[in-house]
């Protein structure tokens, strides 16, 4: 009988570690959507097609900063910095961050950051 419990007890425990393992690892599914969507109304709004100004998709995309590993930060930070500077710029104009290569170079690092911690969405586009 307490070979059967100890079996048991030792089961459950690799299950529950198993599962915190990929608890870890990821962000879950809500967080990723809600991530990729504010990220989505940032670049939208750099070439003037969200439904809202650059600032306040900026804001949407920044205030998610809290909710999210620090190992993103510098990534979220480099695109704010980039949706900044795309301000005012026409699209076609070389110092434009889509134009210049920057934000091919900031979205591309922001990806490689992300897609690891949300599996099931490909950020390899």
């Amino acid at each position: 009988m307490f070979q059967r419990l100890h079996i048991i007890a030792v089961g459950c425990l690799a299950t529950l570690s198993m599962n915190s393992v990929g608890a870890d690892t990821g962000m879950g599914e809500d967080k990723c959507m809600e991530l990729t969507l504010a990220k989505s109304n940032l670049d939208l709004a750099m070439v003037g097609k969200a439904p809202m100004e650059p600032a306040e998709a900026r804001s949407q995309f920044d205030a998610l900063r809290s909710d999210l590993p620090d190992a993103l930060d510098p990534h979220i930070t480099a695109m704010l910095d980039i949706s900044k500077a795309a301000e005012g710029l026409a699209l076609n104009d070389p110092q434009h961050p889509m134009s210049s290569g920057d934000f091919q170079e900031a979205d591309a690092a922001y990806r490689g950051a992300v897609g690891p911690l949300c599996p099931s969405f490909n950020m390899d586009y």
